[in-house]
């Protein structure tokens, strides 16, 4: 790791045990925010299946009625699955924000006739599906790699960022199979709990101070200077922007307006922490002092 990226402004090291440079933002009213967002409608329908994955969440490919190929996870169980679409539609929404290179996410419905007619189906129950983009012709799920290309650079950077913004589990990467190898991040429904999807409001609350994920910084070698460079985009998303995003799962995947509240509280901290590390943050924005009553 070169030039003290160390999730500390001082290079120390450690991660501050609280913003130093400036005071934290005032507190949105995220239950407003949340209850005003608009609700993204789905953007089309399974249409055909094309491939099945073994993983835990059972993942499935199939083409959309759009003529996009996405990859499908539904609620499968009364445990964790709900809350894993939860996190991986919130998590893909906001790298987009981000400019952090991950699929872009949506909701597709999958038919009740499909899932009967198709027997690689039956373990998903029809109705909204958390999608990503599939990305053909790419690896399986690889570690820290290519960061000698310029390109992956910045790539590293922003995932470095996004990973520590949630609280990364379970990394998983993919690359394409032709040059470039330009790095993709997939599969982020064990991010923001302990290793699992779940999560609970006192689990996230008493989490410490947010730094750039450990695992990308040291493998990439990545410097303070990129890492700066990585979190102007954060500094730019607004408290809007993150009620809209914690806001956009369906109501069917399980996850109450309260721990959506919590999630959101958590995401605008770890936010200031991060922008406190890497860059100064931000004025208050128009939007900003909109949300907090400014």
């Amino acid at each position: 790791m070169g030039d003290g990226a160390s999730g500390s402004p001082d290079g120390s090291g450690e991660p501050k045990s609280g913003p130093t440079e400036t005071a934290p933002a005032a507190e949105p009213d995220w239950s407003k925010l949340i209850g005003a967002a608009p609700r993204p409608e789905a953007v089309a329908a399974a249409q055909t299946f094309h491939k099945a994955w073994g993983s835990a969440s059972k993942p499935v490919c199939v083409k959309c009625s759009d003529g996009i190929y996405r990859v499908l996870k539904a609620k499968i169980d009364d445990k964790d699955s709900g809350r894993g679409c939860f996190n991986d539609q919130v998590i893909a929404r906001l790298a987009q924000k981000l400019g952090a290179p991950v699929p872009p996410p949506s909701i597709v419905i999958l038919p009740k006739v499909l899932v009967d007619a198709e027997p690689n189906l039956k373990h998903m129950p029809p109705g909204p599906c958390h999608a990503s983009e599939f990305r053909d012709h790419h690896s399986d799920r690889m570690g820290v790699a290519n960061t000698g290309l310029k390109e992956n650079r910045p790539r590293f950077a922003s995932l470095a960022v996004l990973y520590g913004w949630m609280h990364a589990s379970d990394h998983q990467v993919i690359y394409p199979n032709d040059p470039p190898p330009l790095v993709l991040s997939v599969d982020h429904g064990h991010f923001i709990g302990n290793g699992s999807p779940a999560w609970t409001p006192e689990m996230i609350t008493a989490r410490p101070y947010a730094s750039a994920d450990q695992t990308i910084v040291t493998g990439a070698s990545l410097t303070q200077e990129e890492l700066v460079e990585a979190c102007k985009p954060l500094a730019t998303i607004t408290a809007e922007e993150i009620a809209e995003a914690v806001g956009a799962p369906p109501e069917e995947w399980g996850v109450s307006t309260e721990h959506r509240v919590a999630l959101a509280k958590y995401l605008w901290k770890r936010r200031t922490e991060l922008l406190t590390s890497y860059a100064a943050a931000p004025a208050a924005s128009a939007a900003n002092k909109k949300a907090t009553g400014e």
